[in-house]
């Protein structure tokens, strides 16, 4: 059995020299906050916090260097999310979700901020998601979450038979459902409780749902467990992003939340060309009570 968070092929964790480019030292008056690197693909990836000039968060997210989206795994691996679930010793196609990951941490001082974000995980799946998912989810693709429950909870979600490969009690606990307060209009339950990751509530307005034939570009995920909102989730095709496009989308967000602080009312995947790199973000931050 592999362990629960199995690094991204061709992408180890990184610090080094390539952290040296990022740097992640607190800086009262930086504008950009940066986090560590890791290696993803042939490029980097790391945790960024934008302030506006009052000194109040603006935006959180995920910079993925122009080399990220070559060198990436093609076809899903036999470690990830694994479980052997006709117990014959070896682990045969439906038994791992063969995702490729790395955990990003936030730059340092960022909980001076009041962001409700703890860390980060970005996943290359290579051959999308398998069954029951939606069959235009099967596009390559990234999912970028961003945590607000703690690591140790989410690492503690064990491998099992049950929903997407999860422990029956933690499938369980991860499809207690949000107080309706909590719960953005239009998100739905479909069974997705995934192991070291949580359950994925999906949007029942996505128009690539209701047509499979427009492909599968962006869309927003609401994840949970025990009851609680565990983490926010652009997922993006590997296709959309090397358009080289920059695009934002509003979200539909909760009534109320239960962890303060500040939280997107946009999300956006943007190219930057002076940089070179893609970022994904989320945006327009409003500060929130805890209700």
């Amino acid at each position: 059995m592999s362990s629960a968070f199995p690094l991204i092929t061709l992408a180890a964790l990184a610090v080094g020299a390539a952290a040296a480019s990022w740097p992640s030292k607190w800086d009262d008056e930086a504008r950009v906050l940066d986090g560590p690197t890791a290696v993803v693909g042939n490029g980097t990836a790391r945790l960024f916090v934008e302030r506006g000039s009052d000194g109040k968060p603006s935006a959180i997210g995920i910079a993925l260097s122009e080399g990220a989206l070559a060198g990436l795994s093609t076809h899903m691996n036999s470690t990830s999310r694994c479980f052997d679930k006709n117990g014959d010793g070896t682990l045969a196609h439906g038994e791992c979700l063969g995702d490729d990951q790395v955990n990003l941490e936030l730059p340092a001082g960022t909980e001076k901020l009041g962001l409700p974000f703890r860390w980060a995980m970005v996943n290359w799946n290579p051959e999308g998601h398998m069954q029951p998912a939606p069959p235009v989810w099967s596009a390559p693709h990234f999912d970028f979450h961003f945590y607000i429950a703690d690591q140790a909870v989410i690492e503690g979600i064990r491998p099992g038979p049950c929903a997407e490969l999860i422990d029956c009690q933690d499938s369980a606990r991860a499809s207690r459902p949000l107080a309706a307060t909590h719960l953005p209009a239009g998100y739905i339950d479909v069974g997705a409780a995934v192991q070291s990751m949580g359950n994925h509530l999906v949007d029942s307005q996505d128009p690539e749902l209701a047509d499979p034939s427009l492909g599968f570009s962006r869309t927003f995920i609401y994840g949970t467990y025990d009851g609680q909102l565990a983490f926010l989730e652009p997922m993006v095709s590997i296709a959309y992003m090397s358009r080289l496009r920059s695009e934002c989308t509003s979200l539909r967000t909760p009534e109320a939340v239960a962890v303060a602080g500040y939280y997107p009312t946009t999300y956006c995947v943007r190219y930057d060309a002076a940089s070179a790199t893609h970022r994904v973000t989320l945006e327009g931050l409003v500060y929130r009570e805890a209700a």
